[in-house]
């Protein structure tokens, strides 16, 4: 079966392991490749550069059960709005629940019980004028709904731990 184009993509294909193969033919599978994927964009990663996430310096101003109240900050100067800024998924008093332990009795977003008797707190803990790095622009959100644009990038290291006696 041949076609205007030159012979079929069968008739292309009939080669054995050790056949030399003649540029026509190869030219003819080239030509092949373009007409089947012509007009084909390549796939895009991002659909915008909007939609690229961005990190950002902020000041701590406050504690929240599952974010942070904070201010920009460049080094120097505070901003003037307050910006919601969504804790670590694992430092949130909406995780109540993680690896077969259960957690309760949190109190003012840095402390809790776990399994009803163990007191935690984070450790290094959150202390005001802190400074917090924080990534925007995520796909799905932060899943906070009273920060649902920053998320903390918790360079710190924070975590929960057992607190001293």
């Amino acid at each position: 079966m041949k076609s205007s184009d030159g012979p079929s993509l069968t008739a292309l294909y009939t080669y054995r392991a050790g056949d030399p193969i003649p540029a026509r033919a190869l030219n003819q599978t080239n030509r092949a490749v373009e007409r089947l994927v012509g007009g084909v964009a390549p796939p895009r990663q991002v659909e915008s550069p909007s939609a690229r996430p961005r990190t950002a310096r902020f000041q701590l101003q406050s504690i929240s059960a599952d974010h942070l109240v904070c201010k920009t900050y460049d080094g120097t100067t505070v901003g003037d709005t307050n910006i919601n800024v969504a804790k670590p998924p694992q430092l949130r008093e909406s995780n109540t629940a993680h690896d077969g332990h259960t957690f309760d009795t949190f109190v003012g977003g840095v402390q809790r019980t776990a399994d009803s008797t163990e007191v935690q707190v984070i450790v290094p803990n959150y202390v005001a004028l802190d400074e917090i790095y924080a990534i925007r622009d995520l796909r799905g959100g932060t899943g906070v709904t009273d920060a649902p644009e920053w998320l903390d990038l918790n360079v710190d290291a924070r975590a929960w731990a057992k607190q001293a006696t």
